[in-house]
């Protein structure tokens, strides 16, 4: 994949499990207050951003569960297979990523 496109790729699925995690921390009910809920989002986020920028496979496998996927803004759908896929494949094509989100 080419470093541009990797780099929007990326940044679609950060900002899709972002609002996917905040979405589904909230009980549909009522809104949560809850300051250790709201903190193990953006825990779990910066994780997930990190591991991403260091293309570590095996925190990205341990934090996207089997079943999930997304749809990139041109319709092509992305699963947790497709998307380890492609970080193996840039980890071992480049010797880095570097972006601004």
């Amino acid at each position: 994949m080419k470093k541009l496109q990797m780099q929007k790729f990326v940044g679609a699925v950060l900002f899709t499990s972002l609002c996917a995690g905040l979405v589904l921390a909230q009980p549909l009910e009522a809104p949560s207050n809850d300051p250790a809920a709201v903190d193990a989002v953006k825990q779990v986020g910066q994780e997930m951003g990190k591991a991403m920028m260091a293309s570590d496979i095996e925190k990205l496998n341990q934090i996207f569960a089997d079943d999930w996927a997304t749809v990139d803004s041109s319709g092509k759908i992305f699963t947790k297979e497709s998307l380890l896929s492609d970080f193996k494949s840039a980890s071992t094509n480049s010797s880095g990523l570097k972006m601004d989100l």
